[in-house]
């Protein structure tokens, strides 16, 4: 059975709070708890159809990095151009500009989740 589940990296809370707003009745989202993060990242490749991941700064690469290797498609959501340029170079990864206006930033995710996750059957949702 394909999952509705996806995880949301979010050491800030903002962007996971836009998510569950904007798309809540579609898909579950589970936040990522910082004391649960190894128990998580363990499971993500069972439990997850993708991950959400907010690059916020240097200080996110490395639990990036763990993520990356569960070899499970990551969207890199960040207002840092450099940042999404370098990303979109690596493979299962899709990069989200969220330095746009809300409902813009709102139809690229439901683009984005539509033609890499819903188009090829990865995920299951009533999007």
């Amino acid at each position: 059975m394909k999952s509705t589940k996806i995880l949301v990296y979010d050491s800030q809370h903002y962007f996971a709070n836009f998510l569950k707003y904007k798309f809540g009745k579609n898909f579950d989202f589970a936040i990522l708890k910082k004391n649960k993060k190894n128990e998580e990242f363990n499971l993500v490749e069972k439990d997850f159809c993708f991950v959400f991941f907010v690059f916020y700064s240097d200080m996110d690469l490395y639990d990036f990095m763990q993520l990356y290797i569960k070899d499970i498609p990551i969207i890199v959501a960040s207002d840092n151009i450099e940042v999404l340029k370098k990303m979109s170079r690596l493979n299962n990864v899709f990069v989200l500009d969220i330095s746009l206006k809300k409902n813009e930033i709102a139809d690229n995710i439901k683009n984005l989740i539509y033609n890499e996750f819903l188009a090829d059957r990865k995920c299951d949702s009533t999007f």
